[in-house]
């Protein structure tokens, strides 16, 4: 019969006399143990009972010091009276009553082999508990995934349902800043008046307009603010749609025009106010949207865009097939 555990021997209880024992895990603490015996009861008066029965019994640790001395003291044994109590005891209790239903031997291991077995035990329910999380993470991805999956389908329903005014809009939206004579504040008012946030994409719910930012002694302005789907916001900075991206240098070189290094200069300053400043916005897109396909030198705007770290760099014209191709699939896709 095992006699030690965890380093500590084992003084039994007056009235108990163990024949077996099976160890449980000890407790976080490392001050209770639990076990479960088969033996023989003892009557007050010393006398031995014909009975063998079984009991689980809890054990506390116990520092002599005066005799540095360590070993578990018997408590008491008690029922069974929580999940957890159970869940350490269950196994052991089904291993005694087998071993006494079909009359096998149990078999008694050394302390050095039981504490290898121990920690092997340990390293298993340590997995166990790791497989359990990274099930429950799992479960929550995927209820995270339904539900942003299930309000999706709702906003193309809804979409859908108001598909020839959202076409009328981008339509509208196109007009304007075909427009030789459309300025900057006038695409503003009209992506407002319109409500137009999903022309930027699906991942966007709403938008808010001449958003304010403080940053210590200083005050700045941006034309919009998008509201994610999943929480975060992105900022959008407005410049006019007749504007040139870039001004030829030479006959092989542009350079950035005035408009487009103003834009690029405000964003870095939103963007670095809201990292130093620790604002509730956490790192967002900052757009750029300038220019039109007839204002813009696509090779150096790619090249010019290449060094850019969070900018989305723009046209209006882009902007235009963005909604045109957002509009093109709701049309072909049903939500079921």
């Amino acid at each position: 019969m095992i006699k030690k555990a965890y380093g500590r021997k084992f003084v039994n209880a007056d009235f108990f006399e163990p024949d077996e024992r099976l160890i449980g895990l000890l407790a976080q603490n490392h001050c209770w143990l639990n076990t479960v015996e088969r033996g023989i009861e003892i009557d007050r008066s010393g006398d031995k009972s014909n009975k063998n029965i079984i009991k689980i019994v809890r054990w506390r640790a116990i520092n002599d010091k005066d005799n540095d001395n360590k070993y578990w003291r018997f408590h008491r044994s008690f029922n069974v009276r929580s999940f957890a109590e159970w869940e350490q005891t269950s196994n052991l209790v089904e291993s005694l009553v087998i071993n006494d239903t079909y009359k096998t031997n149990f078999i008694s291991v050394p302390e050095e082999e039981f504490d290898k077995l121990n920690e092997k035990s340990a390293k298993l329910e340590f997995e166990k508990k790791k497989s359990s999380a990274i099930i429950q993470l799992l479960k929550n991805v995927n209820s995270a995934n339904e539900l942003e999956l299930n309000l999706l389908k709702k906003t193309l329903a809804l979409m859908r349902s108001n598909i020839k005014k959202l076409q009328k809009t981008l339509n509208e939206f196109n007009n304007l800043v075909s427009n030789s004579d459309t300025i900057e504040t006038q695409v503003h008012d009209f992506l407002v008046e319109k409500d137009a946030y999903w022309m930027f994409g699906l991942e966007y719910v709403s938008f808010d307009t001449n958003v304010r930012l403080r940053s210590g002694d200083n005050s700045f302005y941006f034309d919009l603010m998008l509201f994610r789907r999943d929480g975060f916001r992105d900022l959008v900075e407005l410049k006019g749609p007749n504007v040139n991206l870039f001004d030829q240098r030479t006959l092989k070189r542009y350079k950035p025009n005035s408009s487009l290094s103003e834009a690029v200069g405000q964003s870095f300053t939103y963007l670095y106010a809201i990292d130093v400043n620790a604002h509730e916005i956490v790192k967002p897109k900052a757009y750029i949207v300038i220019g039109k396909k007839e204002t813009d030198n696509p090779s150096e705007r790619r090249v010019f865009s290449s060094y850019l770290s969070n900018i989305d760099l723009i046209t209006y014209s882009d902007l235009y097939q963005r909604g045109r191709q957002l509009l093109k699939y709701v049309k072909t896709n049903i939500p079921e």
